[in-house]
């Protein structure tokens, strides 16, 4: 018999470390698959403003939209990072966080990762690309 699937029923939490203290953040796998699409479509929205190849500067609207997106999906994926620590950490450090976590799913999130050049995370890791896929899930009905 061939193996049909395997599911874990304990997922694995990615941490972060933030002043010497570990956080688990949230496991994307233990989402509602509602919050899995709203992030990654947040996460895709993200993508579209910081991988843009114009080399102008974000317009006003664009910053204040980055800022906005990354701050929604830092608070939705923020698991144990008690409120008080949330509350000090940067919009620069909420966006590396937001890259490292899309990194960690982003083969679950089903992205690509691109060239380094493209990189927002201020680590030299490439980030993910979010662009819709057009594989077509197969339809057993």
């Amino acid at each position: 018999m061939a193996l049909l699937l395997d599911l874990k029923t304990q997922g694995t939490h990615e941490t972060v470390k933030i002043n010497g203290s570990e956080y688990a953040l949230t496991d994307f796998e233990n989402l509602t698959p509602l919050d899995q699409l709203r992030i990654s479509r947040l996460g895709k929205r993200v993508l579209r403003i910081t991988n843009s190849d114009s080399e102008e500067d974000l317009t006003d609207a664009e910053a204040k939209d980055l800022e906005s997106l990354t701050t929604d999906v830092f608070y939705k994926i923020a698991g144990d990072i008690p409120e008080e620590v949330r509350e000090r950490i940067l919009a620069t450090d909420r966006l590396k966080i937001f890259n490292a976590y899309f990194l960690a799913y982003a083969e679950t999130l089903g992205a690509e990762k691109q060239d380094e050049e493209k990189s927002q995370s201020g680590s030299g890791e490439s980030s993910p690309d979010f662009s819709d896929s057009t594989e077509e899930t197969p339809n057993d009905g």
